[in-house]
């Protein structure tokens, strides 16, 4: 499976138009914390495709004081791995 990125001028446009003609949506359109509006689709061979907007600065999330609100965190993998059902790992490394 491949992923792709695509800037495009209208994200929910085009979610429109690809869901209307049977598209697998795995993200509909969001505004993303980094400033960016992204919808998720599937093509038939079940490769990701976004499909991406970058917001004018004016519309960036603001705290109250007009910082900006985007922020990066220490991913917890450890965490996220105790998520995942075991059968879905695979065969894959254990080691993580």
């Amino acid at each position: 499976m491949t992923d792709a990125f695509l800037w495009v001028s209208d994200v929910d446009r085009l979610h429109d138009e690809l869901s209307a003609r049977g598209a697998i949506v795995q993200l509909p359109p969001t505004d993303q914390t980094w400033g960016t509006r992204e919808t998720g689709i599937r093509d038939p061979d079940g490769n990701g495709v976004e499909l991406t907007w970058d917001r004018p600065q004016e519309q960036w999330p603001r705290t109250e004081d007009g910082q900006l609100a985007m922020f990066t965190r220490r991913l917890d993998l450890r965490g996220l791995l105790n998520e995942v059902a075991p059968q879905t790992l695979g065969s894959g490394p254990r080691d993580l």
